[in-house]
């Protein structure tokens, strides 16, 4: 089973630049959860919640300033993956679709698995 949260834009505080710095920008996050449901019940408990998959990205996101996309996005991996034991595998990707007029940059990230 896999979770997928697109085109969730909010304002967050990130970059290096001095105009970046004086207050948050919009960003457009994407994340996909991959797991494993714990039985075939028509059941919230058997599966991964999507309000917390969207949660921990906004607590991720609101946690500090970031530098570097880069940061980030290891972070909100970090945090998706160990919210719930069933997680397989995390992406999650940060646009920010102000930084260039002529493109969109997003950066990635794959976590394939849990540290045992």
């Amino acid at each position: 089973m896999q979770i997928e949260i697109r085109d969730m834009n909010i304002p967050m505080r990130i970059g290096i630049l001095p105009e970046e710095r004086l207050g948050p920008q919009m960003v457009v996050i994407d994340a996909k959860v991959a797991f494993r449901p714990s039985s075939e019940e028509d059941r919230l408990s058997s599966v991964v919640d999507t309000r917390q998959v969207r949660s921990r990205l906004l607590k991720v996101a609101s946690a500090s300033h970031y530098d570097l996309q880069e940061t980030f996005v290891r972070a909100a991996c970090v945090e998706l993956l160990n919210m719930d034991g069933r997680v397989e595998s995390v992406e999650v990707s940060l646009s920010k679709p102000s930084a260039y007029q002529d493109c969109v940059v997003s950066v990635s990230e794959i976590l394939f698995s849990r540290r045992k």
